[in-house]
């Protein structure tokens, strides 16, 4: 028994010392690569839910990513970001830094929809096809209404959906520019940190995103270094026009996510400072993309839809009213008519009572609408929205960044003088013909070179960063 015993240890220690054949040794290393993935992925939902609160080597390890030396200072930027390796297949892990956008129509089926749907569409092809009867099979002579009425309800519904495709194709290009940002990127090539541009679109989480003042947040990011005094708008989530502070500090375990000083959110904007953003959050897993997942809903009816679908329902009990009370007229009249004749004098006072000029009217009226406010740089996506503005009582607004530009201008110089103890002022349109009294050169110098503003890559001649830093800029600049 001891014998048999030794001899199943040896040939156990012989078949484990064998090597495995290529497909058993390729799929041993596929599942040793899946329960990785499945590691990271476990870790970094985890992170997702309070990436406010993990240390800097908590979130080295929960994203797999290089945060050694991580400093606003580059000298000390010794490993800093992921392997250039291991970027496809996070991008294949967690798609585009993009969000999902929601299921659009064949554009031609958008088209049959204008034409052929609505209840005071559906009522005029009714008329249509009861004219074609009358004229086709019973033998009337009035074959030029129904033409005429095909062409005028065809037409308005081709109008309305040449409009509103035109905007939604000018709607696309500015999302399709706004996209095609690059941001500064750290990652490692070949052990070593290497400072890239990457596209918005190509971000992936792990990424080290370095920010200055005046760019957009790219998605949402764990603040691991920062200049003294970083503020960030975050008007575009929460409405509220006052920058926040910003800082690498832990947040407390309890305090929300929203809150947390040490976090930005994708789509907001950095207005002073300096940042080095961990990458937490793509696409539809960021604060933004969660927000657009939850109003992804059915449109709301206008109220101008509304009252017309209020008025035709009135118009068809008329309608129906009215041609149900002229057939039995012309049935029980003395005047005996034949059945012809009988169908054609109720058609006609259906007919009569559809406002067949109805739909092209308010068509036009909403096209030249929707035109002038084009003028004022205002896309009409839906072209029934003019209606419902034009309802609007009382609008409701913060002011900074919505009724005005969020933007700041230098109107005067003011200079010490040193006689009178006073100080001099100086309109910056006439700090040219003021130089030489004033000692303004010297102050439109230490505007210049005492800035945190940068040119603005995508618009020549002006500038980006926060806005008392580009007006002073943009005023001394002439000067």
């Amino acid at each position: 028994t001891a014998a048999g015993a030794g001899v199943g240890l040896a040939l156990g220690g012989l078949l484990c010392c064998l090597p495995l054949p290529a497909g058993a040794a390729v799929q041993a290393g596929q599942d040793v690569a899946a329960l990785v993935l499945a590691e990271q992925e476990s870790r970094h939902h985890a992170l997702r839910q309070n990436p406010h609160t993990p240390s800097v080597s908590e979130l080295e390890k929960a994203l797999g990513t290089a945060l050694q030396g991580v400093s606003m200072r580059t000298a000390t930027r010794t490993r800093l970001g992921l392997e250039e390796c291991a970027i496809a297949q996070r991008r294949s892990e967690f798609g585009e830094n993009k969000l999902t956008p929601p299921e659009r129509e064949s554009q031609w089926v958008l088209l049959l929809k204008q034409i052929f749907g609505g209840l005071f569409n559906i009522m005029l092809w009714i008329c249509v096809a009861c004219e074609l009867f009358l004229a086709f099979v019973l033998g009337g002579d009035d074959k030029v209404t129904p033409v005429v009425l095909s062409g005028v309800i065809i037409a308005s519904a081709t109008l309305q959906w040449y409009m509103e495709m035109q905007a939604e194709g000018m709607m696309n290009a500015l999302q399709q520019m706004a996209s095609a940002a690059t941001v500064t990127c750290h990652r490692m090539r070949d052990g070593v940190s290497v400072e890239l541009q990457v596209l918005a679109d190509d971000l992936v989480p792990g990424d080290i995103v370095e920010l200055e003042a005046g760019q957009k947040v790219p998605a949402d990011l764990r603040v691991v270094a920062c200049s003294d005094g970083t503020l960030v708008d975050n008007s575009a989530l929460t409405g509220e026009s006052v920058a926040e502070p910003r800082t690498a500090d832990m947040a407390p375990k309890c305090q929300a996510l929203v809150e947390a000083r040490n976090v930005t959110f994708s789509g907001t904007t950095v207005i002073q400072g300096r940042m080095l953003g961990l990458v937490f959050g793509t696409g539809d897993n960021t604060l933004l993309g969660q927000i657009a997942a939850k109003i992804r809903t059915s449109r709301t009816r206008s109220s101008l839809e509304i009252q017309i679908e209020h008025f035709v329902h009135i118009i068809a009990y008329v309608a129906v009213a009215v041609g149900c009370l002229s057939l039995v007229a012309n049935i029980l009249s003395p005047h005996k008519r034949n059945l012809s004749e009988v169908l054609t004098n109720a058609a006609t006072a259906f007919f009569a009572q559809v406002p067949e000029g109805l739909l092209p009217t308010v068509t036009v009226c909403l096209m030249i609408a929707s035109r002038k406010m084009a003028k004022r740089n205002v896309l009409v996506r839906k072209i029934d929205a003019v209606e419902t503005l034009g309802c609007v009582g009382i609008l409701c607004s913060d002011k900074t960044g919505t009724l005005t530009s969020g933007k700041m201008t230098a109107t005067d110089f003011a200079v010490p003088v040193e006689e009178s103890n006073g100080v001099l002022t100086a309109p910056v349109a006439d700090a040219f013909s003021c130089g030489s009294e004033f000692d303004i050169r010297a102050l439109a110098r230490c505007g210049v070179l005492n800035t945190a503003a940068k040119p603005d890559p995508t618009s020549p001649g002006s500038f980006q960063g926060s806005p008392t830093e580009v007006a002073i800029l943009a005023g001394c600049r002439p000067v």
